[in-house]
């Protein structure tokens, strides 16, 4: 089973442009959306998300962690001990001021999903380390500009949305000149997703519906590349992996859609976003070229 040209394929961008641009519009219809056979029940596009993309992408990690386990070994300050600081801090905050533990998660993420758009670009782009720093910088202040306007100037504006995509289609050619490199439509699209994940927070009200649509695109692109690793570098069963990410998302949708508890202090829901900010630490570890253990799994599988 070929995994690796899934994500160096040209035509994999478009697909998951029109991916984004499908689940922008059933977000728009979501709340039109009924089922007559389940009593009309309302089509959820947040829970299908997480449970289908979210919760495997985050899930994935473990896998991830068992093919480095040598590190445990080699790195314990960085493997073991932070880990278990971030625990510890994760679980104070939670039950201290969950709306500062929210603030931080919400920060994490952005930071780990824009880090993230940058290792695309560098794996599909192939542009120079300082192209993709820039492109980085760009992204996280794109982010401060959606979220600046979300909260004090426009809410659910189609104006405001049209005029941030027409800016991040310039942006996305011109970064391309910046590096000097040759320019075609299949290659605005790789910058152009990275922009386009928290496009929609712009225009949902809902900002959980903004990041189930937005935040797909990294999911997909974090599955893609990490089942590439998990194949070549590991040499571990898809089957397996797909089980288990299976498995993990069946609890953890659970956990956190509500199925559970609706309680948010619970601990229900303390476990799984704990497992989510250790997601978000981990990657900055187990993607890091820097390191000589990782950077030589990462060529076999070509990243």
């Amino acid at each position: 089973m070929n995994i690796l040209p899934i994500i160096k394929n040209p035509y994999f961008n478009l697909i998951l442009l029109l991916f984004f641009i499908t689940l922008f519009t059933f977000a728009l219809l979501s709340s039109e959306i009924t089922f007559a056979p389940f009593n009309h029940a309302t089509f959820d596009l947040r829970i299908i998300v997480m449970f289908l993309l979210a919760e495997p992408h985050f899930a994935m990690t473990i896998p991830l962690l068992w093919g480095y386990r040598k590190l445990f070994y080699t790195d314990k300050f960085s493997f073991i001990l932070v880990p278990i600081i971030i625990i510890i801090l994760s679980c104070f905050l939670f039950y201290i001021n969950i709306g500062i533990y929210s603030y931080l998660f919400l920060m994490a993420n952005i930071y780990h999903v824009n880090r993230q758009s940058r290792g695309i670009m560098l794996i599909q782009g192939k542009v120079k380390l300082e192209t993709a720093n820039l492109y980085e910088a760009t992204l996280h202040i794109f982010c401060v500009i959606i979220f600046i306007n979300k909260l004090f100037i426009f809410n659910n504006s189609f104006i405001i949305t049209l005029f941030l995509f027409c800016l991040v289609f310039i942006l996305s050619i011109m970064i391309f000149y910046f590096d000097k490199s040759n320019l075609s439509i299949t290659k605005i699209l790789i910058p152009l997703q990275g922009y386009l994940i928290f496009l929609p927070v712009a225009f949902f009200d809902d900002i959980l519906l903004a990041f189930a649509v937005g935040i797909s695109i990294h999911y997909i692109q974090y599955l893609s590349i990490s089942f590439a690793v998990c194949k070549k570098s590991f040499g571990f069963s898809i089957l397996h992996v797909i089980i288990f990410l299976f498995i993990y998302s069946v609890i953890t949708s659970s956990s956190l859609g509500g199925l559970v508890t609706n309680d948010k202090l619970s601990i229900i829901i303390l476990i799984p976003t704990t497992l989510q900010l250790l997601h978000f630490y981990f990657d900055g570890l187990i993607w890091r070229k820097s390191n000589t253990i990782v950077r030589n799994q990462l060529n076999k599988a070509f990243l």
